[in-house]
């Protein structure tokens, strides 16, 4: 505002009012992903998993080394755990990383370092007699423009901050509109000292419940094969390993490697699209902020615009469309995931004989605002006859076209025209991206195949046991499959980040939080 506020008097050019609010909004960009790094966190049942991961193959390892190491066998298991414990504390570490600590990042450098620079350059400009000069006259010449401002310029850009403040302090936090629907609460891992120990326990927000079937499946299936074996074979054939069902272990150790690198790369799969959603997620709601924000500026009233009445008519129909456009989006994102309703994309031709076209604009229990409190009558109708997946579309149409009437009526600024049409753009692309990461799967041979080389490995794990664990052959059985089974449904979750439940994020949140920005820069309070 202060840079709309100065290009008006005249102290400052077009062209660097609009290098200076091209550098707000990449300052405002920053300080999301700043936020982004700071706030998502690796999800509770990855890290769960991992955690449990350690603990279970610590005891297998010291089941293993004790044959070997005797009464030393402490001083290995030492040197382990503190070598796997210790990059477990780095990356706890590394996640917060603007916490109060020697491996967070400073914050404060970087106002030191802005204060720094601007100090500089002023001494540079003031290096002389004649420079230190000029920037008094510069400085005079301004306080004489400053005093000849229009008052209602000033009067409402006081007006304008005092209401932002005032509402800022009774904004709600959380829920904005009546939802019958809330999304549910995502778990963090705690950090504290013992954690690593107390988490493994646990059940809720993990993917140990899931897994139990799997789990009784392999196990009643090694426990079986040990039985074939003791009634088929001799106890003395069984430790040689010659029994017929009987394999050896070196097909496993072989496999291992390459199993081990394709289960890894599917998670990494699932981890990278986990995400790049929730950045594309951030983009929308960014764009749509920095919109509004534009459009906010730019509706400074002066003696040269627009009645009151029409200019905050203009500014409220902006707004509504550009809330509905996000409300469209949201609903998208969520209907491609799960699929539309029988009979909700049709053709014009089969219009009247769909089963219930319009289900979604008068049932959207999901998020808020909802579309029945942002859609008039006449707006409903009209998207009535649009296809689901086509609506989103048609709603940036209408902002569009909203912007472009604001701009032939109430004079807007060709830069600030320009600048809200790319933040469309912006949210439209954001949106096209989270759409992509839903409907793109990965490809069917690929996870058949990773599929059937777990079935595989997993299931023939226990005749290459039976050698060293005889009867309770099921107990590392189980443990196998657990870990293998459990990593591919953690990546399976996260390939799909849009679902209502954890470890998801919630797309009605970019709706909230635009609309709690757009009551903060209402015009009329």
């Amino acid at each position: 505002a202060d840079v709309n506020v100065s290009r008006r008097a005249g102290y400052i050019s077009d062209r660097a009012a609009a290098t200076m609010t091209n550098t707000v909004r990449d300052i405002l960009t920053g300080v999301a992903q700043c936020a982004r790094a700071a706030e998502v966190k690796v999800p509770y049942a990855l890290t769960h998993l991992i955690n449990l991961i350690l603990l279970i193959w610590m005891f297998c390892v010291a089941s293993v080394i004790v044959v070997s190491f005797k009464y030393m066998t402490w001083l290995p298991l030492c040197i382990l755990a503190v070598a796997l414990y210790g990059l477990r504390g780095v990356a706890n570490l590394l996640e917060n990383p603007f916490a109060w600590g020697k491996e967070a990042n400073d914050l404060s450098a970087i106002g030191e370092a802005l204060w720094t620079t601007c100090a500089n350059t002023h001494a540079m400009c003031a290096g002389t007699e004649k420079g230190r000069a000029d920037i008094e006259e510069l400085y005079a010449d301004i306080e004489h423009k400053q005093s000849r401002i229009d008052e209602t310029v000033r009067e409402a850009y006081n007006d304008v901050r005092t209401h932002v403040a005032a509402v800022a302090v009774s904004a709600p936090k959380h829920k904005t509109s009546n939802s019958p629907w809330l999304f549910p609460p995502q778990r963090r891992f705690p950090m504290t000292r013992f954690s690593f120990i107390t988490e493994c326990f646990t059940i809720r927000g993990t993917v140990i419940l899931p897994l139990v079937p799997i789990v009784i499946g392999f196990s009643s299936v090694a426990f079986m094969f040990w039985l074939w074996t003791w009634k088929t074979c001799e106890d003395a054939n069984i430790v040689a390993n010659r029994c017929e069902l009987q394999i050896s272990n070196e097909a496993h150790v072989l496999a291992t490697p390459v199993l081990g690198f394709v289960v890894a790369y599917v998670l990494n799969l699932g981890y990278e699209r986990y995400y790049s959603a929730r950045a594309h997620m951030d983009d929308l709601y960014e764009h749509g902020r920095n919109a509004m924000l534009e459009m906010r500026v730019s509706f400074a009233r002066t003696k040269k615009t627009l009645t009151t009445k029409e200019t905050d008519d203009d500014y409220a129909r902006f707004f509504n469309a550009l809330e509905t456009l996000v409300a469209f989006m949201r609903q998208s994102l969520r209907e491609v995931r799960v699929g539309y309703p029988d009979g909700a994309i049709v053709s014009m031709e089969d219009k009247d004989k769909a089963a219930n076209p319009n289900t979604l604009l008068d049932d959207d229990f999901v998020g808020a605002p909802r579309l029945p409190e942002l859609l008039s009558a006449e707006a409903r109708n009209a998207f009535a006859g649009v296809a689901p997946h086509l609506r989103v579309y048609k709603s940036a149409g209408q902002v569009l076209r909203t912007l472009h009437d604001i701009r032939v009526r109430s004079k807007l600024h060709e830069k600030a025209f320009y600048r809200i049409q790319r933040s469309v753009q912006g949210m439209l692309r954001a949106h096209a991206n989270c759409e992509r990461i839903v409907t793109t799967p990965v490809p069917p041979f690929y996870m058949s195949s990773v599929y059937v080389m777990c079935f595989v490995f997993v299931l023939t794990a226990p005749l290459a046991f039976l050698s060293s664990y005889r009867w309770y052959v099921s107990i590392p059985t189980a443990i196998l499959a657990f870990l293998v089974y459990g990593i591919l449904r953690l990546a399976r979750l996260m390939m799909n980040p849009f679902t209502f439940t954890a470890p998801s994020f919630d797309v009605g949140a970019s709706a909230r939080n635009i609309h709690v920005l757009s009551s903060l820069l209402a015009l009329s309070s």
